[in-house]
């Protein structure tokens, strides 16, 4: 089993913040009551020590942002994720061009 802890920013996105937590909510995340956009979740049969494990709960959660931020119309979702003890990650989700794009953390240019 391993505990994930997921925080998150959405860009102009609060006229769809409450679906977007519906979307959350509905995927088994429970946001923590004492803090803002902060959720949490266990994957039940994945471990933290096993490299396809994490790759399995990294795309899974990848998948979870790119369709929230698909179906709502959200421009960005920047974002870290702690899985286990391993590292955190940070990383966002961007509408490009070709679609919506799960990319490394690049700090938007200011008026963006």
């Amino acid at each position: 089993m391993t505990n994930v802890t997921l925080s998150l920013d959405l860009k102009n996105a609060d006229s769809v913040r409450e679906d977007a937590y519906k979307m959350l909510k509905d995927s088994n995340w429970r946001k923590l009551e004492s803090v803002d956009t902060v959720w949490v979740t266990r994957y039940p049969t994945q471990c933290f020590s096993d490299p396809s494990g994490v790759r399995i709960m990294v795309d899974d959660i990848s998948s979870l942002l790119k369709n929230c931020a698909k179906t709502l119309k959200i421009e960005r979702i920047n974002y870290i994720a702690q899985i286990g003890n391993r590292d955190v990650i940070e990383r966002q989700i961007v509408r490009t061009p070709v679609g919506y794009q799960d990319q490394g953390y690049v700090k938007p240019e200011q008026g963006r």
